[in-house]
């Protein structure tokens, strides 16, 4: 399951709220609605995330950050920095 990659590991339930997205949330999406409910509730450190009903593992606000850090998903400002794949003269057969 791709959301896998935003829970970590080790982290307890008890006392975590619980986020519940859709089946077709992406995980840009999903990411940005765990910072959304992390800003609105400082005191919270940890998420359970549910995709489609499904339980998928608790995240941290460590974890969240280490995901983002590494580039894995994008910042709801961050600019969308795919490009459309070019064509090589030497690799035209």
């Amino acid at each position: 399951m791709k959301h896998a990659m935003l829970v970590g590991p080790g982290a307890a339930p008890e006392g975590a709220a619980r986020l519940d997205v859709p089946d077709g949330a992406t995980l840009d999406d999903t990411a940005h609605a765990l910072d959304l409910l992390l800003a609105t509730r400082p005191a919270l450190d940890r998420v359970v995330l549910a995709v489609g009903g499904t339980v998928v593992g608790v995240t941290t606000r460590a974890h969240l950050s280490t995901v983002r850090a590494l580039g894995v998903v994008r910042g709801a400002d961050e600019e969308d920095r795919g490009r459309q794949p070019v064509e090589s003269p030497s690799t035209r057969c």
